[in-house]
């Protein structure tokens, strides 16, 4: 079982990287999420990753290497093979390519877990103060990845079929913070506080069973809050729905009962 507070850690971060937007940016906008299931069967057409500057990049010059794939969740445990691409080095276009190879900039990407044994591993685990890991920003785009598993199909699916909170989150995939909003209105009374898994990652070291007075801890970057505050998307710091998660619902059930 993953982590137990998977999708509620990125819950309260999303919530608390818009709260930096706007308090210290004056950001006066809402925190946009990327629907996965609108480009599953072609990312690189989506306008996330179109190389345009309101993207995020494009899929990054080709990687000419002899790892021909990436495993998840690590190499020595391969339990699922992804296919190379055709990008997955230094992005060419989108409002990071000043940072690439060929401007001369680079950024210091900190503390950081990979799966490409190409990419330079930050031998400093806190990754902020002794050492500097520079390189270049890099973009891969699997549309092997995303038409499998984040297509119209298999997100219904995966949330009429799973109901418990085990199955659907060993399930998860593609736009999980949705998708696990639309599974707990399925059934609120069951679905809202609905838990399971440890406190540590895949069980590794073994650890105890998450609960819900446990604290999900962002660092620096906020307060931490127990996780029952961050069940629902309309409790504890939270104040928002997702609109085309509402139509996708509704057209899946007839229902709209938590509105």
């Amino acid at each position: 079982m993953v982590l137990g507070k998977f999708i509620e850690w990125h819950r309260y971060s999303a919530w608390a990287y818009e709260q930096a937007l706007r308090n210290e940016c004056g950001y006066i906008g809402y925190q946009p999420y990327w629907n996965w299931v609108k480009s599953a069967m072609g990312p690189l057409n989506s306008p996330m990753f179109d190389g345009s500057d309101t993207s995020m990049s494009d899929n990054g010059e080709y990687l000419f290497g002899n790892q021909s794939w990436v495993s998840i969740p690590t190499n020595d445990a391969p339990g699922i093979k992804i296919p190379k691409g055709t990008g997955g080095s230094c992005v060419k276009t989108g409002p990071f390519e000043e940072l690439s190879a060929r401007s001369g900039r680079k950024v210091n990407f900190g503390p950081m877990f990979s799966a490409l044994t190409y990419v330079k591993q930050n031998p400093d685990p806190s990754g902020f103060d002794t050492y500097y890991n520079l390189c270049c920003p890099r973009c891969g785009i699997s549309q092997w990845t995303s038409s499998r598993w984040a297509k119209d199909s298999d997100i219904s699916w995966m949330i009429n079929t799973n109901t418990e909170i085990y199955s659907f989150w060993s399930l998860l995939r593609g736009d999980f913070s949705g998708s696990y909003w639309m599974w707990q209105n399925q059934d609120p009374a069951r679905g809202m506080y609905a838990i399971a898994g440890t406190i540590t990652i895949l069980k590794a070291p073994t650890s105890t069973n998450v609960s819900l007075d446990d604290l999900i801890d962002l660092s620096v970057n906020n307060e931490p809050i127990k996780l029952r505050d961050a069940m629902s998307t309309l409790g504890g710091p939270f104040c928002s729905v997702y609109a085309q998660c509402l139509h996708f619902h509704k057209a899946l059930t007839g229902d709209q009962h938590w509105c």
